[in-house]
């Protein structure tokens, strides 16, 4: 799916859930910033959602990438997703 966006021109965007991951050490947090920095090229855009805002907090501090975010909230991920194209 991501090749088939990719090969008509078209950014990816992506929603991860990790409500259900609880809360993890910082180096989880590294792990999936990591990842995603990998994975995801400029004008991508990730929203990923957590349970907690102790989750939130470390995702943020760790991940200052342009067009990915960190949300408690399913709505509020998908609207930030939808909101450019």
């Amino acid at each position: 799916m991501i090749a088939q966006r990719r090969a008509a021109g078209r950014a990816v965007r992506v929603l991860v859930d990790l409500r259900l991951s609880g809360v993890q050490g910082p180096e989880t947090a590294v792990r999936v910033v990591h990842w995603t920095q990998t994975i995801y090229e400029a004008g991508d855009r990730v929203a990923m959602i957590v349970a907690s805002s102790l989750v939130r907090f470390r995702m943020q501090r760790i991940s200052r990438i342009e067009d990915r975010e960190v949300f408690m909230s399913p709505g509020a991920a998908r609207r930030w997703l939808l909101a450019c194209g």
